[in-house]
């Protein structure tokens, strides 16, 4: 069974309709709960199940739209919750690839819209219409990085 709270989001159903953000420390005010400044990070990326040590062979890696980054981890879309609870990533900058492990520490039901803008979706609840365009309900993937990889020697 996985380490994350992808398989059960039953406590953050209840937290939401409770108007409590999942989650997150009680002392914390407003909308940032973390420690470190996340940045919209809004590409296409390369992941793979982390399945052992290394970087995992190519043909293993699947394309997913991320959503934002920070110096501790970043977050990406999917329209299931990952059978896995690791992942490798391979993020693509101008001249190189970097490959790092993190582990997966949450996953949230969000509706994405046409535009971009990405909001939760409440347990039951089916993805509100916005003025122009019917959302896509998918699952927001939180990782946290654990460690950089060396590159693979047959890159």
């Amino acid at each position: 069974m996985p380490h994350n709270d992808c398989s059960t989001p039953a406590p953050f159903a209840a937290q939401a309709r409770q108007g409590k953000r999942p989650n997150g420390p009680p002392d914390r005010k407003g909308p940032e709960r973390r420690g470190r400044p996340r940045f919209p990070f809004q590409v296409i990326q390369r992941v793979a199940r982390k399945s052992g040590a290394g970087v995992p062979d190519d043909s293993e890696f699947f394309e997913v739209r991320c959503f934002d980054l920070s110096r501790t981890g970043f977050s990406f879309l999917l329209s299931n919750p990952p059978p896995f609870d690791a992942v490798v990533a391979a993020l693509e900058g101008s001249s190189q690839v970097t490959y790092v492990a993190g582990e997966i520490v949450h996953c949230r039901k969000v509706t994405v819209y046409p535009s971009g803008q990405v909001s939760p979706l409440i347990e039951g609840d089916s993805p509100k219409p916005s003025r122009h365009a019917q959302g896509t309900p998918m699952v927001l993937v939180g990782v946290r990085f654990v460690e950089r990889l060396p590159a693979r020697s047959d890159a």
